[in-house]
């Protein structure tokens, strides 16, 4: 091979490197902004002062997770074994589904059980938390 053959094969290499690079640098920040989003979306649930407000934070919780689920789906295909990854967002998502049904039971209990009727809520996410915690260490 000559010179000027080898020189745009190393350009070549170099140039797909730093796509890769750049691809993985922007699934992170899309990543992080997504993690801020269910940051806050966790602290409006903590600092809920009534159970219309909590509901509705829960109710901005859950979307954050969805989204969140999207990525993690994506990272978790791109690097692992596909047949896991969709395993374990399937589990995950089954906990998500698990949180609405408990949202759906507090709505439906009287405002007067406040704060107590938040519990079963309260206690859905933490196992959401916990599973995606470990599914996301598994990817990372």
């Amino acid at each position: 091979m000559n010179a000027p053959s080898n020189a745009l094969l190393r350009a070549r290499s170099h140039l797909e490197g730093a796509w890769r690079r750049e691809r993985s640098l922007d699934f992170a920040l899309r990543m992080v902004e997504v993690e801020l989003d269910l940051a806050r979306a966790m602290l409006a649930v903590d600092i809920a002062e009534d159970p219309l407000e909590f509901a509705d934070a829960v109710d901005f919780e859950m979307a954050a997770w969805k989204l969140y689920l999207e990525r993690l789906q994506a990272r978790a295909a791109s690097v692992g074994d596909e047949a896991e990854a969709e395993q374990t967002v399937r589990e995950l998502r089954r906990l998500l589904t698990e949180l609405g049904g408990r949202l759906a039971e507090f709505r439906a209990a009287p405002a007067s059980d406040w704060p107590g009727s938040s519990e079963g809520v309260r206690a859905a996410i933490a196992d959401l938390e916990h599973a995606a915690d470990e599914a996301s260490a598994a990817f990372y």
